[in-house]
């Protein structure tokens, strides 16, 4: 209660996570930031990841549907139930490399990609979102990392509800599984 208020407060806690971008077409796994990612609750941006792909913000306690948002790639649902503690969500994948924005890594992406290929930061035509390792340079590892999401399309990705990890024991959030939902 706020004092002489007679107004209860409820409390909020922080979830933390870091999304990276998806080394496989299922986004099971990812090590590079995904940088600029927005964090939703109902449409209204909450976080944006920072240039690690951290991000942070508040939640009371309950059950929530995020998704997560990556202007390149496909938007991700992350299910988290929110105790009596924070929450670290850990690794959170999304899938990159959607340069053209139409819903499917294919040979488009492909074609943007040869075009500015061997460009590096400082030079006209470098586009630091199709730097997929943060190296500051369009490359060969570049081009692998993104020949491992070529083919995938557009859908929500979920974390699989069957199962659950407990955190301390205030606070749980889904395993990773594969998306339910079928192509567009």
């Amino acid at each position: 209660m706020l004092p002489g208020s007679g107004t209860a407060v409820e409390e909020t806690h922080t979830v933390t996570g870091t999304v990276v971008l998806a080394a496989d077409r299922a986004a099971t796994k990812g090590t590079h930031a995904a940088i600029g990612a927005d964090i939703l609750l109902n449409g209204y941006t909450l976080a944006t990841t920072d240039e690690k792909g951290n991000f942070s913000l508040q939640l009371k306690s309950g059950t929530y549907a995020l998704t997560v948002r990556y202007a390149y790639g496909f938007s991700r649902t992350l299910y988290v139930v929110v105790s009596d503690r924070d929450l670290q969500c850990g690794s959170v994948p999304v899938i990159g490399c959607d340069w053209n924005k139409d819903g499917k890594i294919d040979d488009q992406d492909y074609y943007m990609f040869k075009l500015i290929f061997g460009t590096h930061q400082g030079l006209a035509g470098y586009l630091s979102y199709v730097d997929m390792n943060h190296d500051g340079m369009i490359n060969t590892r570049d081009m692998i990392f993104c020949g491992a999401v070529y083919g995938a399309a557009s859908r929500q990705f979920c974390l699989h509800t069957a199962g659950h990890s407990v955190i301390g024991a205030a606070a749980r959030i889904y395993k990773w599984g594969h998306p339910r939902s079928k192509s567009i």
